[in-house]
Parts: C-alpha cells; sequence; structure tokens
C-alpha cells in the first residue's frame, strides 16, 4: 500500500513503497525508489552526508532502492540489483564494511543478491537469495550480516 506525503520542499507529493522507523530516526522509500530520511542523525544514521538533525524528510543521494531498515544508530538498504549498502554507526561491526567508526553517508557492503534486509540495535540482516522469503526462520536462507563474513543464522 502506498500513501502520498509532501517532501521537504513542499512542491509535489510522493508515493511511498516502503517506510520504516526507529528510535529517534525515520526513512521512507518512495515509489521511483528514492529513499527520503528524517529524524536524529548524531551517528550519520539519516546518511546524508553529516551529523545534523532533521525535522522534515530530506531526499538522500541513494537512489533504486528497494528497501531499508533502520538499527539504533545506523542503516542498512538494498538496492535494485541486489546490492546491500550501511551508513551511521559503525562500532560492533554494524555496517559490515571498512567503516569501524561509521560513515554518514551509504557504503557497499560486500554481499550479494540480497532479497530483503533488516536491522535492529545493534546489528543488521540480509537475506541472501533472490526468492528468500519475507521472514525466514531456523536455518533457512536467512544471514547476518555482522562482519565482512557471513554467519549462517542458528535455530
Amino acid at each position: 500500500m502506498s500513501a502520498s506525503w509532501l517532501p521537504s520542499s513542499g512542491t509535489t507529493g510522493c508515493d511511498i513503497s516502503g517506510l520504516c522507523s526507529l528510535w529517534a530516526s525515520s526513512a521512507a522509500v518512495d515509489g521511483r525508489g528514492a529513499l527520503w530520511t528524517w529524524g536524529c542523525n548524531g551517528s550519520g544514521q539519516l546518511g546524508l552526508g553529516d551529523r545534523d538533525d532533521r525535522d522534515r524528510p530530506v531526499k538522500t543521494s541513494f537512489d533504486r532502492c528497494m528497501e531499508v531498515a533502520l538499527g539504533e544508530d545506523h542503516a542498512v538498504a538494498v538496492d535494485a540489483d541486489g546490492a546491500v549498502w550501511a551508513w551511521g554507526a559503525g562500532r560492533a561491526g554494524r555496517l559490515a564494511n571498512d567503516a569501524p567508526d561509521g560513515s554518514p553517508t551509504p557504503l557497499r557492503v560486500e554481499v550479494d543478491e540480497v532479497a530483503r534486509v533488516a536491522a535492529g540495535g545493534a546489528h543488521s540482516l540480509a537475506w541472501v537469495g533472490a526468492k528468500a522469503p519475507a521472514r525466514a526462520p531456523g536455518e533457512q536462507l536467512a544471514r547476518a550480516v555482522a562482519s565482512r563474513d557471513r554467519v549462517d543464522a542458528a535455530a
């Protein structure tokens, strides 16, 4: 289901194809695959290249977004090619890339053919495989992205 909303420019409405919010940050994917973010940004979790908070949706440079998930102070997204991108706080390996200090801009994660992403307080998940289920219980196709290594989720 999509909804109409006004971006920060206030000039035109956009159809939302995805929406998520966690803690004090929010993100939306519009019908064209553009990613919009707003809220707290102390760790760069909005993906706007800085760490300034935003009180209205701002379009990021990340386009062709299929899905986005927010963690406590980081974000992870999958693009139309099945590539995973992560940004925000990097401690504890939550970005699964070479940015332990974090990044305020999306960085490519070395995992391919991802169908879905999810994030929690200090972790990110990617469902690997084009036919991965929306929820991958037990030992199915779930892969935890906690470092550069992909680890099978345990039942």
